[in-house]
């Protein structure tokens, strides 16, 4: 018994051994954490872009959420930049905006006011994500370097 919990033991402490140099590695060079969370953080936000199919009555429910959510906010006389969409998360907006653009792609053509309704959110939700991108550039002094950026 004493063998197998000394084997245990020391199969603990190797198992940790590798990542030693590199948390080492981290703590002393925070461009290593700043390149990590980047690429989580883009994981997460392509995560929320592809989104997971949608219903019918799913879009139903979210166009009533939303008009509801619009009408709190009309009722209490709340302006930019306090309204219920632009106090959500970037990856929120992600996700609410591939929902929208879901839910106006499987809309029936005849029912135009409805489509109509999915694409205003599209575009409500794609222009705050872009305000709140160009914020951030603006903040990081990397606006005039997106200004000149050509696709790849």
């Amino acid at each position: 018994m004493k063998a197998s919990l000394k084997t245990i033991i020391l199969f603990a402490a190797l198992s940790l051994f590798p990542a030693l140099p590199f948390a080492a590695q981290s703590i002393q060079n925070p461009q290593i954490d700043a390149r990590m969370n980047e690429g989580m953080a883009r994981a997460r936000g392509i995560a929320a872009s592809k989104g997971s199919p949608v219903t019918s009555q799913q879009c139903t429910a979210n166009l009533s959420k939303w008009e509801a959510m619009d009408a709190t906010d009309e009722k209490a006389k709340t302006s930019s930049p306090n309204l219920w969409h632009e106090k959500l998360s970037t990856e929120e907006l992600l996700r609410l905006e591939t929902e929208s653009q879901k839910c106006a792609l499987i809309t029936p053509l005849s029912d135009h006011y409805r489509m109509l309704q999915f694409y205003t959110r599209l575009a409500t939700f794609a222009t705050t994500l872009r305000f709140r991108a160009e914020n951030i550039l603006a903040d990081h002094s990397l606006y005039h370097e997106y200004l000149l950026a050509t696709s790849r």
